[in-house]
């Protein structure tokens, strides 16, 4: 039987792909984008923050604080490098931050660390399928990687190995009715006070650029696909022991567009091989993990 961890992941690869389709067709500001994502994200939570409540662990906001500042830098980063150095090298570069989320987590839990080793044979099959699902993840597009795609995508990278590992944390510490949205709504308002204070000082978009219909346009519909892609991301981390788990199975996200461009007609260069690579990859860690 698969594991709900697994059914949340699927969901959350769906809604990423929106994200960057959505991205990919209104090309934004980064700013702006990421800005009235967040604002529509907050909206979107009100109701169900009113009927569930907000949790009262101070721990929970302190974790939650460090990472709407860790995501508030990245996601800015990562709309305005894409129309820099194209869609294709960042969805090359980033794949390999699953590789270090793996073996990172176990310096945080390192009692799993100790049941995998229970298993070394099947943690080593896990662990390579990892490694493939990334190999076959960054082979997707077929673009060459750039050293300025490097710079621009260091932080980027960075966010995409401790993200996880922070959710993770964030829900150990909240229970899992209230959690999800709460999660959302709480880190959507830390990021949109932090951008606005950051706006106030330095301006760095138009202010025109900032409030046109377009942006606002866009930031609501990333945000219908972010606030969906959030929930489910939450929630399957709820039911997984290694976050990287999650993250290998999203990168199914790519997949799911370079179909869509096959059902449209659409060349875009990308690896047919590689991209069965990455779905055969996520069903065998989902096989292999049942066995842990």
């Amino acid at each position: 039987m698969i594991e709900e961890w697994v059914i949340f992941g699927l969901g959350a690869s769906a809604a990423s792909a929106g994200v960057m389709l959505v991205q990919e067709w209104m090309k934004v500001s980064g700013l702006a984008i990421a800005f009235w994502n967040k604002v529509a994200c907050v909206t979107f939570m009100i109701p169900f923050i009113l009927h569930h409540g907000l949790p009262d662990n101070p721990y929970f906001y302190a974790l939650i604080a460090g990472n709407a500042a860790l995501w508030m830098i990245s996601d800015v980063i990562f709309f305005n490098a894409i129309p820099k150095v194209g869609a294709g090298v960042v969805s090359r570069l980033l794949p390999g931050s699953v590789i270090l989320t793996f073996m990172a987590w176990f310096m945080v839990d390192p009692a799993l660390f100790t049941h995998y080793m229970q298993k070394p044979g099947l943690f080593a099959m896990i662990f390579g399928v990892i490694i493939l699902s990334a190999y076959f993840a960054m082979r997707l597009k077929q673009c060459p990687v750039s050293w300025q795609g490097i710079r621009l995508l260091w932080f980027v990278f960075f966010a995409s190995v401790v993200g996880p590992i922070a959710v993770k944390l964030v829900t150990q510490q909240v229970d899992i009715e209230r959690g999800p949205y709460a999660m959302v709504f709480v880190e959507g308002l830390m990021m949109v006070g932090m951008w606005s204070l950051y706006y106030a000082a330095r301006r760095p978009v138009a202010w025109p650029v900032m409030t046109s219909f377009h942006a606002i346009r866009a930031g609501a519909m990333v945000g219908m696909c972010s606030c969906a892609m959030m929930l489910l991301n939450i929630r399957a981390m709820f039911g997984v022991d290694n976050p990287a788990f999650l993250s290998a199975v999203k990168f199914l996200d790519s997949v799911l567009i370079v179909l869509l461009y096959l059902v449209l007609k659409r060349k875009d260069g990308s690896d047919l091989i590689a991209g069965f690579g990455v779905v055969g990859c996520a069903a065998a860690l989902v096989l292999l993990k049942s066995y842990m």
